[in-house]
């Protein structure tokens, strides 16, 4: 396996990113990240408080690694002042949900989505009968609801 880019060369190139889209949106701008990229993008925020950015949207926030559970990795979402919804499958062996739900309580601006039957790369189990055109549907409603609901968009 590729090791994912250090945090800093992450960080850098959601800058880069930002550089290009911000000045011509008119739109909300919300970051949001698949597990790593999601932590990449709230460890930016929580350095830097982009004011151009409304809202994070977590995709499997990877708060530990499977062999070694922990909190550690959401230390920094305290200095995090945008609101932050986090989908997070039950099976999910990067996020065990007793684990993050202590931490998300103390997060004012975090709401936590828990969709049943998935794990951190959101399959669901074949019992559930979601395939994957379903999740990707359910997770695109789930964060345009949250938007909608927060008055964010």
């Amino acid at each position: 396996r590729k090791r994912p880019d250090f945090p800093a060369v992450a960080h850098l190139c959601i800058e880069k990113i930002l550089e290009h889209v911000e000045p011509t949106s008119s739109l909300p701008l919300i970051l949001s990240g698949k597990s790593f990229g999601g932590r990449m993008a709230s460890q930016l925020m929580a350095k830097k408080q982009l004011d151009a950015v409304r809202a994070l949207v977590f995709y499997g926030f990877p708060l530990h690694s499977p062999a070694k559970p922990g909190n550690e990795r959401a230390e920094h979402l305290k200095e995090v002042s945008v609101p932050m919804l986090f989908i997070q499958g039950d099976r999910d062996n990067l996020a065990r949900l007793d684990l993050l739900e202590p931490v998300l309580d103390h997060l004012p601006l975090a709401t936590l989505e828990v969709c049943e039957g998935a794990n951190h790369g959101f399959s669901f189990l074949k019992k559930t009968g979601i395939t994957e055109s379903d999740m990707y549907k359910l997770l695109a409603d789930i964060t345009s609801r949250y938007l909608k609901t927060t008055g964010i968009i």
